[in-house]
């Protein structure tokens, strides 16, 4: 046909931008509990650490860096994480490591994962935390994401938040079964407005000193 030869070196090129874009709009990798073995966290100076406590609807993951799933857990789940800033930080930013291991010199890190087992376990930490702040900053700071987030989205906006705006209380995030993907919005919006019982009652049935702080976050990751 006239013209098909002139077009057709144009379709491998097409290919080729077309992956580019695919793999620049590709999501970072999950990242709780993943150290960095070459690069301690105790070695780096000037390192920022926030104990974030977690409640969630998602069910436990075994896979690397994931930590919480996608899917739906018939009961609260009760954790926290510890995330470090680098000393790098820039306010309004998430230095978010593109590969694994996290360098905790210019990147964010989620590290020592730590699963409570009930809620007085819980109330427990979340005493000692608030017993180490001074009496004024004794606050608690709920924070619930957005559509299309994991659980690492998540951790990572509350960590930039308590950094950036000097939240001097104890964060703590509710992390509802996302589905983290845009063509599953109805599956997000299913969850979201049904997270169970046990997670409408969060945190009003857990005793702690001073005054509770709650936010709601409509961030998400935006895909390109």
């Amino acid at each position: 046909m006239p013209g098909t030869s002139a077009r057709r070196p144009f379709l491998p090129v097409l290919l080729v931008l077309t992956a580019i874009l695919l793999a620049g709009c590709s999501r970072p990798p999950e990242l709780i509990g993943v150290a960095n073995p070459s690069v301690a966290v105790d070695a780096v100076p000037d390192v920022t650490r926030h104990r974030i406590f977690i409640a969630s609807t998602r069910t436990p993951s075994a896979e690397p860096g994931v930590f919480l799933s996608t899917g739906r857990a018939a009961e609260l789940g009760l954790a926290s994480v510890e995330v470090t800033i680098p000393p790098t930080h820039v306010i309004g930013q998430i230095e978010r490591p593109r590969r694994l291991p996290p360098d905790p010199r210019t990147e964010f890190t989620v590290v020592d994962p730590v699963v409570h087992g009930g809620d007085a376990d819980m109330i427990s930490a979340l005493n000692r935390e608030l017993a180490s702040r001074p009496r004024g900053e004794r606050k608690l700071l709920l924070f619930v994401h957005g559509y299309n987030n994991t659980a690492s989205d998540a951790v990572l906006r509350l960590a930039q938040f308590v950094e950036d705006t000097g939240f001097q209380g104890v964060p703590t995030l509710l992390t509802w079964a996302s589905a983290a993907s845009t063509p599953r919005y109805v599956h997000d919006s299913t969850a979201r407005s049904s997270p169970g019982a046990r997670s409408r009652r969060w945190p009003t049935s857990w005793p702690g000193p001073g005054q509770r702080v709650r936010t709601s976050s409509p961030t998400r990751w935006a895909p390109c």
